[in-house]
């Protein structure tokens, strides 16, 4: 009995560690996170993003934005004194921190906005 226990075990912790190698994980630090809805005219939400920025010294720049789900939520860390979001996409696992948080409700995508300072080729994106 002892015998087939550990033998699946062992298969079960190969799978498990097969499967992890095969995931890459990528640590990305912002200088802000936004959870922007983008509203109608009527006040339905039309779009929900999350959209990660960097301070250039002169405005806020967009580093990159995603789809907002639920699991992508942002929450504060404590004991790290940061906003961290998580998630998972295209078989990697995302982590982005910032030390501030905003959430807003436009008429307007400022993600598309903020093109016209800064061109999507020129974002440093989640790498």
């Amino acid at each position: 009995m002892r015998l087939a226990l550990s033998a699946i075990l062992a298969i079960v912790l190969s799978a498990t560690e097969s499967r992890l190698s095969r995931t890459s994980e990528i640590v990305v630090h912002c200088d802000m996170m936004e959870v922007n809805r983008i509203c109608d005219c009527n006040g339905r939400i039309g779009l929900q993003q999350i959209i990660f920025w960097d301070w250039n010294g002169e405005f806020y720049e967009v580093v990159a934005w995603r789809i907002l789900n639920p699991t992508m939520q942002p929450t504060y860390r404590w004991g790290e004194c940061r906003y961290v979001s998580d998630w998972r996409e295209n078989n990697k696992s995302y982590r982005v921190h910032a030390i501030t948080f905003r959430e807003t409700w436009t008429t307007w995508d400022p993600e598309i906005d903020n093109r016209e300072l800064v061109p999507v080729c020129r974002r440093r994106n989640l790498k």
